[in-house]
């Protein structure tokens, strides 16, 4: 569920939540596939972005233009890059997104440094 500027959405995208003013009145409902005229109402009260859904191929379309860092590492490394993610962060809560998110950024880091090197650190 990506979130878009207001001037990069499309007639036909659908919305992954309500979109409210800023006094809480509710602009446009979640689920409804935008059209000019809604599109006419986010931009004239302000709303700079809104969050839609995804539709299948816009994910395919994504997988192909933006792959994965580690698709296409070598698989030894990244259990290595893994392993040393998991001693880092061995007292840390790994539920929580954002620790979840800071051990796959050590284990790209550690496969980007590593790749080519032979070891590991």
């Amino acid at each position: 569920m990506p979130t878009l500027l207001t001037d990069d959405l499309t007639s036909g995208m659908v919305l992954e939540q309500d979109v409210k003013d800023r006094s809480g009145r509710l602009l446009v409902r979640a689920g409804v596939a935008l059209t000019e005229r809604s599109l006419k109402v986010l931009r004239t009260w302000g709303i700079a972005e809104v969050t839609v859904q995804e539709d299948e191929q816009t994910r395919q379309r994504d997988a192909v233009e933006h792959p994965h860092p580690l698709a296409a590492a070598d698989p030894e490394l990244v259990t290595r890059g893994m392993a040393h993610a998991e001693q880092l962060f061995r007292h840390v809560d790994m539920n929580h997104p954002a620790a979840a998110a800071l051990a796959s950024l050590v284990v790209e880091r550690f496969v980007k440094h590593n790749a080519g090197a032979g070891h590991g650190r």
